[in-house]
């Protein structure tokens, strides 16, 4: 999974839109553009058992905003704290990754805990 996740093209991909979903379980989706030479064009990156979502967002730069790297992360201080606060009630998260994202135009960052994710591609015509 891990390898999966770092190894996709991040570097000038454009980061299209951010969907978190709080109607059934916890996911987040992003749509990402993918630049020109890889195969799926146009892909939803869905997070899924989501347990925490942190963002610093900075606008002011015309969309979409270009990713500038991208990587799964299996120690953290993050990771650390939500495994013990939810340890605490009993639920063990020894599987949580954090997926960091981090933007080129406007130097934003993205932190997605989660359990996993899975790629869908999608025929979108722009």
């Amino acid at each position: 999974m891990i390898e999966e996740f770092n190894d996709m093209p991040w570097h000038d991909a454009k980061l299209k839109e951010i969907i978190i979903d709080r109607k059934h379980k916890d996911n987040i989706q992003i749509l990402v553009k993918w630049p020109k030479d890889y195969e799926a064009h146009t892909s939803i990156i869905e997070f899924y058992n989501c347990y925490a979502f942190q963002s610093e967002m900075n606008f002011g730069i015309a969309p979409p905003d270009f990713i500038l790297n991208a990587q799964c992360i299996m120690q953290s201080k993050e990771l650390e704290k939500l495994k013990t606060l939810w340890a605490n009630v009993g639920v063990d998260l020894s599987k949580l990754y954090c997926f960091k994202i981090q933007t080129n135009s406007t130097n934003s960052t993205i932190n997605i805990f989660s359990l996993g994710f899975r790629l869908i591609e999608v025929n979108i015509c722009e």
